[in-house]
């Protein structure tokens, strides 16, 4: 499970599981969420419909990125 939220300006995401705590930008936080809760297909093609002005790359680059926190069992 995790939570997304802001506190004193931070947008952060907390992995009750692990008890990791990271600090993110709104983008990525709404990305973590589609990704909780859809397949990464599905995650990316909401995420583009919430931000069509991210390039495909970054897209890419954050999706990565949560694969690897979830792979290193941190998210």
């Amino acid at each position: 499970m995790i939570h997304t939220f802001t506190c004193n300006g931070y947008t952060l995401a907390l992995d009750v599981y692990s008890g990791a705590v990271h600090v993110v930008d709104e983008a990525a936080a709404a990305l973590i969420r589609l990704r909780e809760h859809h397949g990464r297909e599905e995650a990316g093609r909401l995420f583009l419909c919430a931000y069509p002005d991210t390039l495909p790359v970054e897209l890419s680059a954050g999706l990565q990125q949560i694969d690897a926190l979830e792979k290193a069992g941190k998210l």
